[in-house]
C-alpha cells in the first residue's frame, strides 16, 4: 500500500521517513488498530527501541484486555490460596 502525504506535512526539516513511520505505528498501536508486534515491525526497530518509542510519547507498551485482566486476577487469588496463613 503506498500513501501520499502532501508535501506541508513532510516538508519538516526535523521529520524524515523513519520519524514518520514510527510516529504512525505507535499511532496504529496506541489506537489498537495492529498489535505490537506488527507495529514494530513497521518500525524496523527493534522491540525495546519500540516500546522507547511508546513510553517516550506517554504511550503504554501493554494493552491489557478484560480477559487478560481476568487472568491476571485468577492467578493472584491461586497465589493467595497457595500461601495459606503465611500472613501472620
Amino acid at each position: 500500500m503506498t500513501v501520499m502525504l502532501p508535501d506541508d506535512v513532510v516538508s519538516n526539516p526535523e521529520l524524515n521517513g523513519q520519524d514518520l513511520l514510527v510516529e504512525v505505528a505507535c499511532r496504529l498501536f496506541d489506537a489498537d488498530l495492529i498489535p505490537k508486534g506488527r507495529a514494530t515491525r513497521l518500525t524496523g526497530l527493534s522491540r525495546v527501541e519500540f516500546e522507547g518509542e511508546l513510553i517516550r510519547r506517554g504511550l503504554p507498551i501493554i494493552r491489557y484486555t478484560d480477559d487478560m485482566w481476568a487472568q491476571e486476577l485468577r492467578s493472584l487469588d491461586e497465589w493467595e490460596a497457595t500461601r495459606g496463613d503465611r500472613r501472620e
